[in-house]
């Protein structure tokens, strides 16, 4: 999953404190006190995990956005694309390529569009 700035600044803040917890831990465990290493490791591991997983109220602005542009945009379907298939739209400045009810190719919608200036 793709991380935003933002998420990228906060999980390296959170880094920053978990890395040296987990290093106390692993000094503990070779120092042969094995409950307070395993203690401050599983601590370093929850400040990581709490950071990814816990849905903040910052989180909630970010999360309704998605889901309300999510069913409200739709992404363009494959036969979209004209009947050659080469994927080119219509052209605003004639209204269209010819089919529809605008303009033709030869009669522009805008009189200045096809670079003809009046004078």
């Amino acid at each position: 999953m793709a991380r935003s700035i933002l998420g990228t600044a906060g999980l390296a803040l959170t880094l920053a404190f978990a890395i040296p917890v987990a290093y106390v831990g692993v000094e503990f465990l070779l120092d042969g006190k094995t409950n307070q290493g395993l203690l401050f490791l599983a601590l370093a591991a929850l400040m990581v995990a709490i950071e990814e997983y816990l849905t903040t109220p910052m989180d909630v602005p970010g999360m309704v956005a998605s889901k309300v542009l999510g069913s409200a945009v739709k992404a363009p379907d494959e036969g979209s694309a004209d009947e050659d298939g080469n994927g080119e739209g219509t052209r605003p400045e004639t209204g269209g390529d010819g089919d529809q009810d605008g303009a033709t190719e030869d009669e522009p919608l805008i009189p200045d569009a096809e670079g003809e200036k009046g004078g």
